[in-house]
């Protein structure tokens, strides 16, 4: 968590990839979104149904998402 967290102090770079459809299970197709990083502060949270903590993350893009590719994807 550390490293996602303070990303662009440890010269880590992080991606943002992510799927239109999960559930297509031929082509896989992902699409990249741009480099982001992590912003506001984590917070720790217990999953639900367990005892097991994890930790929430929130990312800002560098460079927002064309409305067009949004449209796309959330389509």
């Amino acid at each position: 968590m550390v490293q996602a967290y303070n990303s662009e102090v440890n010269g880590v770079t992080m991606l943002l990839f992510i799927r239109k459809n999960k559930d297509d299970r031929i082509s896989k197709e992902f699409y990249f979104l741009g480099t982001m990083k992590a912003i506001g502060t984590p917070e720790e949270f217990t999953m639900p149904g367990t005892n097991v903590t994890a930790v929430k993350l929130y990312y800002s893009l560098h460079t927002p998402v064309r409305g067009d590719i949004y449209d796309f994807i959330t389509r």
